[in-house]
């Protein structure tokens, strides 16, 4: 096949959608397909691809109508003789237009989060231009399928493969921070990830023990505001920011446990790699969260926003060794089993070779 992964992030953002687009392109491309990566010029995302190998086409979308781009990418399609676009969500319209005007390429839709605004225009779009749509949750495809908007067979379920290093150095967190346990987040410092209810289970914590240390990995525009929140709740000598890192696998291996509470989510890439390293998770109970966490097993499930039960369970795990050892066995167990690079790759092969019929 040849394919076309479309992402046009914003150029300075990279998380969990941009990991899982160069693990496609990666991985379909070693199984003998030629493979290009659409991204915007000067992007993270550009750089981690061409690191890798990737060959990268420049689409600088932003707009759902932007002519140039449907122009441009069209004759890409038609000219490279594209046979299957796999396109994420906010760049779709021109996507599906260009490739309905190239006249060759199946156009597929992925989506890491269920559609939250402007449902009814992407559902006709969807329609429209779609051959196949593919969705990193059950929760997802089930809410699409409840809504009447797909037949079953239009979407499946593909859960990102995780792709770390659990042999990693640790942080040497024990030396760093002597007597102190250690608690990592990771996400976009944005309002989806309900870091303001880590800050204040944070300010609850306290007031039961002082022998804990919140990591909170990432960047966003929420940034400055978590700071001033944290001060104001009197617990910025508990909680970091250290921004963006490369490489997170060092801060699991060397964390005690995983948080993330956050208000919606398709699947935690972050909760998954975490628990690759043995480390127990406490997510909030939202869309894929029961996917990766089964709740009094290898983790928590809190309710989304509410702080008070977010601090009680981390002090359950913080109080017992034993129990975070017991749920991080558990939770490594379940994830190199269901989230292996190899069955993504795999399982997303077969699905592009099955719309092409």
């Amino acid at each position: 096949m040849k394919i076309l992964l479309i992402h046009a992030i914003g150029k300075s953002k990279f998380g969990g959608g941009e990991k899982w687009v160069l693990s496609a392109a990666k991985g379909l491309q070693e199984r003998g397909h030629m493979v290009f990566l659409g991204c915007r010029p000067g992007s993270v995302l550009q750089a981690r691809a061409e690191e890798r190998g990737i060959p990268v086409r420049r689409f600088n979308i932003v707009s759902n109508l932007s002519i140039y781009n449907i122009i441009k990418l069209a004759l890409f399609l038609r000219n490279e003789k594209i046979d299957v676009v796999v396109s994420k969500n906010r760049d779709f319209t021109v996507t599906g237009i260009a490739a309905y005007f190239a006249g060759t390429p199946v156009v597929i839709a992925r989506h890491g989060l269920p559609l939250r605004r402007n449902i009814t225009k992407h559902r006709y779009i969807l329609n429209k231009f779609a051959g196949g749509i593919i969705v990193n949750a059950q929760s997802t495809k089930d809410m699409y399928i409840g809504n009447g908007w797909f037949p079953e067979d239009f979407i499946t379920v593909i859960y990102n493969g995780i792709d770390v290093d659990i042999t990693c150095d640790p942080m040497p967190f024990e030396t760093m921070y002597p007597g102190k346990k250690i608690i990592v987040s990771a996400g976009r410092l944005s309002q989806q990830k309900g870091f303001n209810y880590l800050i204040d289970a944070a300010a609850i914590l306290k007031e039961q023990r002082n022998d804990f240390l919140i990591i909170i990995l990432g960047k966003g525009e929420l940034r400055e505001s978590l700071i001033q929140r944290a001060r104001s709740a009197k617990v910025e000598n508990y909680i970091q920011f250290p921004g963006f890192v490369k490489s997170v696998g060092p801060y699991f291996r060397g964390c005690d446990f995983f948080v993330l509470p956050s208000l919606y989510e398709g699947l935690s890439n972050a909760a998954v790699e975490a628990m690759a390293f043995g480390k127990p998770a406490i997510l909030s109970d939202v869309n894929g969260s029961r996917e990766i966490v089964a709740s009094g097993e290898n983790g928590i499930i809190v309710p989304p926003r509410d702080a008070r039960t977010l601090a009680n369970s981390m002090n359950k795990l913080l109080s017992d060794d034993n129990l975070r050892i017991k749920y991080g066995n558990k939770a490594r167990e379940h994830v190199l089993k269901r989230f292996s690079m190899e069955g993504m790759v795999r399982k997303l092969e077969e699905f592009l070779n099955e719309k092409l019929k």
